[in-house]
């Protein structure tokens, strides 16, 4: 885990403008804004920390690291400065307050360029751990699936609120420019669900179909792409509600990157089930095909099922990915087809056992998400059987 690196003398960094964000664009924070508990869930705030101490936090962050965020400018941009002392602007945004942490981009104007990096903020004890964690693991993941499935992560630093003494872990990292959360959301027009993209740089819109199987297939690729079939460790606990993947779409292309990884590790205990690699990656197929139809309506609403139509994108993810670490050396030639004829060949209630056995990993979510996947799940069976190519 690369660390931040302190600086030893104090500069004259332009005072940042702190705004937040919103579908559309950007609005200035005001003093009636940051003077706000600071929100740590949908019900409940902070009893001591505020917004302005958030803030405030983030502009300390740049300013305390900044031969660090220099070496970062250095990377993404031909960036002469040694110091920030000659930035000509500094924007911080609040874009996402998330389950465990806040997410920020900070927006810096020097020597003619204008770059953007992406700051996650955690205070509390979970959400600390959460945030290294992630960190660490984006960033292997980075070298062993491929960099360009996730942002790059730049450093990670720790330091205490002057005020409260609470604790902060912050991170720095790639912000992808044009990508963006989406969310099933019901068409106004006419009431059926579908993809929302919330560009908050312009307008939501509404994915085309095609652009929707393109959309499924390459997050079943990534996600394959992490998995390693002989130890069975994959990422875990991805929800579509929480924004983890996002997605960039233009007329001629899509892509999408995934954004966290909270956790990695396999399903089960492998030293005591001693389960074969063929068997691990049916395990992940079948755990990841049923995630692959969980959101929430507009991200915070009503658990939904996603159509069948999903399923077919998530075995051609499968089989891309598979392909790809075939190429590598990383796993036989024939696995993708070896395991898609388990899922063939199982009878529907040898899949329903699977994934019975699966329940306690599957069902580590809310209990609204519990009662959709179970009510769907004898259904799901049937439809993955016939999806099955």
């Amino acid at each position: 885990m690369k660390f931040a690196t302190a600086k030893r003398h104090k500069t004259s960094m332009t005072r940042p403008e702190y705004l937040f964000s919103c579908e559309g664009g950007t609005i200035l924070a005001t003093r009636e804004h940051l003077d706000k508990p600071l929100i740590t869930s949908l019900s409940s705030t902070h009893g001591a920390l505020t917004l302005r101490d958030c803030f405030g936090m983030v502009a300390q962050f740049v300013d305390e690291c900044e031969s660090s965020f220099m070496e970062a400018l250095s990377t993404t941009c031909n960036i002469h400065s040694q110091s920030l002392d000659r930035a000509g602007k500094i924007t911080i945004t609040s874009e996402k307050l998330g389950a465990f942490y806040h997410i920020f981009s900070v927006r810096i104007h020097l020597d003619g360029f204008e770059t953007r990096f992406a700051v996650s903020l955690a205070f509390s004890a979970r959400g600390r751990t959460c945030l290294e964690r992630d960190f660490e693991m984006v960033a292997r993941l980075r070298e062993q699936a491929g960099d360009d499935l996730f942002p790059r992560p730049f450093f990670i630093h720790s330091m205490p609120h002057r005020e409260t003494g609470t604790n902060f872990v912050l991170a720095l990292s790639q912000w992808l420019d044009g990508y963006y959360e989406w969310h099933l959301s019901r068409d106004p027009r006419n009431g059926r669900l579908k993809i929302i993209v919330w560009d908050t740089d312009r307008q939501y819109f509404f994915l085309p179909k095609e652009a929707e199987n393109a959309l499924f297939r390459q997050m079943s690729r990534t996600l394959t792409l992490c998995h390693n079939p002989f130890t069975g460790d994959q990422v875990r606990l991805w929800h579509h509600a929480a924004g983890d993947f996002i997605v960039r779409y233009t007329k001629h292309s899509i892509e999408t990157r995934l954004t966290t990884v909270r956790e990695y590790g396999p399903l089960f205990d492998i030293t005591e089930d001693g389960r074969t690699p063929e068997l691990n990656s049916l395990c992940f197929l079948l755990d990841m095909a049923a995630r692959m139809r969980l959101d929430r309506i507009d991200g915070t609403g009503e658990p939904v099922w996603l159509h069948k139509k999903v399923l077919p994108q998530v075995f051609a993810g499968f089989r891309q990915g598979c392909a790809v670490m075939a190429r590598r050396g990383r796993i036989p030639s024939d696995t993708a087809d070896r395991v898609i004829t388990l899922v063939k060949e199982f009878s529907h209630n040898e899949l329903l056992a699977v994934y019975e056995a699966l329940a306690p990993a599957l069902m580590s979510c809310s209990n609204g998400d519990q009662a959709i996947i179970s009510s769907n799940l004898p259904r799901h069976v049937d439809e993955l059987k016939a999806a099955a190519i």
